[in-house]
């Protein structure tokens, strides 16, 4: 028998633990950036990191008080290590706030920029060429 999850909205759960950690996984288009915005009655501030396309619409409904967004395009490698130094420092405040809703939107483009600042620069690495890239994943 095959598990079919229960939809939620955020309202319909109290937060029991701080510091869980929540997947939310769908095809393009069913909402999950929506349902990550929409979650300022959970904890605030809401903090949005967003690696591969603009969620501004959806800001300009967001029904929280505070919010910190950052959106990230690499360029090239440099851009991408200063990208992934903005995004620890976010994750810092974050942690040293102690609340708050934390939405990584698009994990699959986070890791497409992590391997863009720590993977060599030639069409296919070897094994071996991820292990900084995963160390930077494993911190986060």
């Amino acid at each position: 028998m095959a598990y079919t999850p229960k939809p939620v909205t955020p309202a319909e759960t109290e937060v029991k633990d701080e510091g869980i950690s929540i997947l939310v996984f769908g095809v393009g288009g069913s909402g999950k950036s929506w349902f990550g915005i929409n979650s300022a009655d959970v904890a605030e501030p809401l903090y949005l990191l967003n690696f591969d396309r603009t969620v501004d619409h959806l800001l300009k409904r967001y029904p929280g008080k505070e919010y910190y967004y950052e959106k990230f395009v690499p360029d090239d490698k440099a851009t991408a290590l200063r990208d992934l130094a903005k995004v620890m420092d976010v994750v810092q405040y974050a942690v040293r706030k102690g609340s708050g809703t934390f939405v990584i939107d698009n994990v699959a483009a986070l890791w497409a920029l992590v391997c863009k600042a720590y993977l060599p620069e030639k069409d296919k690495p070897l094994p071996r060429d991820y292990g900084t890239a995963n160390d930077w994943m494993r911190e986060l």
